[in-house]
């Protein structure tokens, strides 16, 4: 039990995942067949499944493919993918702000000043 916390704590990969969701099973598996059932381990084994799978699903939908609209695209590429912002990150980040959208400012219009609390985010 030990070395499942201590995996469970510093996983890095899918793969790392993967690998500690089988060795739950197995472990299962294990405690099952012993002549009294272990049910602790087993109970704990099924704790690190459904938290494991939950981050196979993550790491899963992490990779699914995001369309944006021309604007967003084009601001994408232009500002934020040199920033080191992922497509998905910025997908959630306009997400975030209830879809987003693009306002047309005046000239000379200030954004922020120093030291102010900023009432809208632009």
């Amino acid at each position: 039990l030990n070395e499942s916390i201590f995996f469970f704590f510093n996983q890095k990969t899918e793969y790392e995942i993967k690998y500690g969701l089988v060795g739950s099973v197995m472990g299962i598996a294990y405690n099952v067949v012993q002549a009294t059932p272990l049910r602790v381990p087993i109970g704990w084994n099924c704790v690190f499944i459904v938290l494991n799978a939950y981050h196979v699903w993550r790491l899963v939908d992490e990779r699914q493919s995001v369309v944006f609209d021309y604007e967003f695209l084009d601001l994408f590429e232009l500002v934020f993918s040199h920033s080191g912002l992922s497509p998905r990150q910025f997908d959630r980040l306009i997400r975030v702000s209830e879809g987003g959208g693009f306002v047309d400012l005046p000239a000379g219009a200030v954004l922020a000043r120093e030291g102010a609390p900023a009432l809208d985010v632009y």
